[in-house]
C-alpha cells in the first residue's frame, strides 16, 4: 500500500481515536502490527520508547514517526494533520455550543456528570501510568512529590526537571547507545524556527492583541515541557489559564472534558479554552466568532506544530531506541512524577465538586468502568451527562 491510499486510514485513525493517548496508542499497535504488519512489534516498541521521551502528545508523534517509516516526511505530515483535525473541528463545534449554552441549568448539570466522570477516568489513567513508572522509591517519591508540588502551586515543569534529573544521576552509569545524531541539531533548530519567529511577530508587531501572543507562548511552552504526556500540559494549561482570565480553575474541567469527548490528541483541550477566551474577547481585539477561530487555532498550530517538529527531527533515534540506563532512569522518574500530576488533576475535579454525594457517586463509577474496561470514554461521558442532568 502506498501513501496516497493510507491517508485514509490516518483520517480514519483520527475520527476514531477517542479514550486519551493510551487508548489511541494501544489501537494504532493493534492496526500497525497486528492487523496490518506495517512494522515489526520490535520497532514500534523502540519508537514509543522515543516518543515518551520527547515531550508532546505521544499519540500524534507516534502517528506520525509511523508514517514518516513508511511513506516519507510529506506522509508524515498529512498523517499528523489527519490524526488532529476532526478533533479540533469537534472542538471548534463544541466550543460554540459551550459559549451559547454552556451556562444553562440543564447544561451545567450534566457537566457536573461529566466532570466526575472525567475524574474518574484521570484517576484511572494515573493508576495505570504509576504501575508502568513505580519501579523503586525514587518513583515514589517523583509522584508524591509532583502531587504535593502542584498542590502548592509549583510548576510541572520544575517538578519534571527534577524527577528527571534524580532519575538520571540515581541510575546504573553506562555509555551513551549509538545513535545517529548527525544533522539532529540542525534539524531542530530550523523546523523550530519558524514558530519562533510567528511567536515574535505576535509579540512585537503592533495592532495584534497581546492575549493571542500569550496564547502561543502558553501553547508553546505547554508542549516544550509536557515530559510525562498531554496531562502533563494540561496541568500548566490549567494555572495559565486561570491566572490570565481565560477559563476559571473551577471550569478547566470542561477543557477536560472536551479533550476526552473529542478525537484525536488531549491537548486539544488547549484549542478549546483559546475558543472559549477568544469568544468572550478576554484575548482582546474584540469578541465574537472570528475571535474564537483564531483561539482555537493558534494553540493547534504552536502545540502540534512543535511536536511533529520534535519527533520528525528525531525520528532517526526512533530505529534504534533509547538504551542508555541512564536515559530510562530520567524518563521513569518524569514519567512517575506525570502519574503524580494525573492524580493532582483528578482530586481537583472532585473537590471542585464541593463535596457533593452525586459526583462522588459517579466517580467511583467511572473508575470501577474504566478500570475493568467495561464502557469506553465516550460512552461513559454520556451515562455522566444523562446522571447529572437528570438527579440534579
Amino acid at each position: 500500500m502506498g501513501e496516497r491510499p493510507r491517508w485514509k486510514y490516518w483520517l480514519w485513525l483520527g475520527l476514531t481515536s477517542f479514550g486519551g493517548p493510551g487508548a489511541q496508542i494501544a489501537a494504532l499497535e493493534s492496526e500497525v502490527v497486528e492487523r496490518r504488519a506495517w512494522l515489526k512489534q520490535e520497532q514500534f516498541g523502540r519508537v514509543l520508547g522515543l516518543c515518551f521521551f520527547l515531550p508532546g502528545p505521544e499519540a500524534q508523534q507516534m502517528v506520525t514517526w509511523v508514517a514518516w517509516k513508511l511513506d516519507g516526511w510529506r506522509a508524515a505530515l498529512v498523517a499528523a494533520l489527519a490524526f488532529v483535525l476532526p478533533g479540533l473541528i469537534a472542538c471548534a463545534a463544541l466550543g460554540y455550543a459551550y459559549v451559547i449554552y454552556g451556562k444553562l441549568p440543564a447544561i451545567e448539570s450534566a457537566l457536573v456528570g461529566v466532570r466526575a466522570v472525567v475524574a474518574g477516568i484521570i484517576f484511572v489513567s494515573a493508576w495505570r501510568l504509576a504501575s508502568k513508572s513505580l519501579e523503586g522509591w525514587r518513583q515514589g517519591v517523583a509522584s508524591l512529590g509532583a502531587f504535593l508540588g502542584l498542590s502548592f502551586g509549583l510548576p510541572f515543569a520544575l517538578v519534571a526537571l527534577g524527577a528527571g534529573a534524580v532519575g538520571w544521576w540515581t541510575a546504573p552509569s553506562d555509555d551513551l547507545p549509538a545513535v545517529p545524531v548527525a544533522g539532529l541539531w540542525r534539524r531542530l533548530a530550523w523546523g523550530l524556527l519558524p514558530f519562533l519567529l510567528c511567536g515574535l511577530g505576535l509579540f512585537l508587531l503592533p495592532g495584534i492583541p497581546t492575549g493571542y501572543a500569550r496564547l502561543a507562548g502558553v501553547s508553546s511552552f505547554a508542549v516544550l515541557t509536557s515530559f510525562g504526556g498531554a496531562y502533563a500540559a494540561l496541568s500548566l494549561w490549567r494555572t495559565q489559564a486561570d491566572a490570565s482570565g481565560w477559563l476559571t480553575a473551577a471550569r478547566f474541567g470542561d477543557a477536560l472534558v472536551v479533550g476526552e469527548a473529542t478525537p484525536g490528541p488531549l491537548m486539544l483541550a488547549g484549542s478549546f479554552i483559546g475558543f472559549v477566551a477568544g469568544y468572550q474577547g478576554v484575548l482582546g481585539g474584540g469578541a465574537g466568532l472570528v475571535p474564537a477561530l483564531v483561539g482555537l487555532l493558534i494553540p493547534a498550530v504552536f502545540t502540534f506544530g512543535i511536536s511533529t517538529t520534535l519527533i520528525l527531527a528525531t525520528a532517526p533515534l526512533g530505529e534504534v531506541g533509547i538504551a542508555s540506563a541512564r536515559f530510562r532512569g530520567a524518563m521513569t522518574s518524569v514519567t512517575a512524577a506525570a502519574a503524580g500530576a494525573l492524580a493532582w488533576m483528578g482530586a481537583m475535579l472532585v473537590l471542585g465538586a464541593g463535596g457533593r454525594p452525586l459526583p462522588v457517586v459517579l466517580t467511583f463509577m467511572a473508575v470501577v468502568f474504566s478500570q475493568q474496561k467495561w464502557l469506553g470514554v465516550p460512552a461513559l461521558l454520556a451515562l455522566g451527562a444523562a446522571a447529572g442532568w437528570a438527579l440534579s
